[in-house]
């Protein structure tokens, strides 16, 4: 009889034994868990500040340019977005400015970002007109031996004087202008396909740019698809039409574009009514005064 209970002891202490050293190996593994996610996290924090601290914050944008109003921000779907904007003088009566989504999130589309909006600067400081600029942007891109990641992108160059810019549209989302009457409108123009985006390494994408005219008290909003593309718990979709009517029913002479973008945002976001944001909101608005 004791030999029995002795058997039934020695199996059930090797039987806690192996759960043991199952258990601390499960433990083991939870803490290396723990530990190289909180070095992720903390790999994205310090992405995360590099990339905001590449986008500007100025506001006033330019206040030594009374009649130009711009404003910008960024709202990212996780810690490290793929979105971006820019915006500088170029000489005493031309500003840049521009939006961009680049495919995909978090460091890689991040790090994509920094090197194209880098470009992109670069070249429009340097004196470059914007067709050039793009070109020359996407030729780099294409033969780059970085992970290929095509972007969206609206730009241009403002005359504050004359109120005419010169925009290229790469695959972008159509701006919509606001005009001083209260009409709003798309700005269903188009330079040609994605930055990134090419047919073989002998046969790269021309740029063509247009000229769009701003009168006094018009303003322009661009924006990527995080905004448009926002869904509810019904998967509808915000959609650009809503967009324009959300500018239309707000604007009047005593908004300015900081005010704008805030109210877009909030509409937004009470839109999606807890269905969680998928992608960056992003949005640059400019009213000529």
């Amino acid at each position: 009889m004791s030999d029995n209970i002795n058997v039934r002891q020695n199996s059930i202490i090797k039987t806690l034994k192996c759960e043991n050293n199952i258990l601390k190996q499960k433990l083991k593994s939870y803490e290396q868990y723990i530990a190289e996610n909180r070095a992720m996290r903390a790999e994205q924090v310090v992405a995360e500040q590099i990339q905001r601290s590449m986008l500007p914050t100025d506001y006033p944008a330019f206040p030594e340019l009374p009649n130009i109003d711009l404003y910008a921000d960024m709202d990212s779907a996780c810690e490290v977005g793929g979105d971006f904007y820019d915006y500088f003088k170029i000489d005493e009566s031309h500003i840049y400015f521009g939006i961009s989504d680049i495919e995909g999130k978090g460091i890689p589309a991040a790090m994509y970002m920094a090197i194209t909006k880098s470009m992109l600067k670069l070249r429009m400081q340097s004196g470059e007109d914007i067709e050039t600029a793009y070109n020359a942007v996407n030729k780099q891109l294409c033969l780059s031996t970085m992970q290929k990641r095509f972007i969206t992108s609206w730009s241009a160059v403002f005359d504050v004087e004359t109120g005419v810019m010169r925009c290229v549209n790469a695959g972008h989302n159509y701006p919509i202008l606001l005009k001083a009457d209260g009409m709003a409108e798309f700005v269903k123009h188009t330079s040609g396909i994605p930055l990134a985006s090419y047919f073989s390494k002998k046969r790269f994408m021309e740029y063509k740019g247009f000229d769009l005219k701003l009168d006094k008290g018009d303003a322009l909003v661009l924006y990527t698809d995080g905004v448009t593309e926002a869904h509810n718990r019904f998967d509808e979709l915000f959609g650009s039409d809503r967009l324009a009517e959300v500018i239309r029913a707000y604007m009047d002479g005593s908004h300015n574009m900081r005010e704008l973008t805030a109210y877009i945002r909030r509409q937004v976001i009470a839109f999606m009514d807890h269905a969680g944001q998928d992608d960056d909101i992003t949005l640059l608005a400019l009213k000529y005064k």
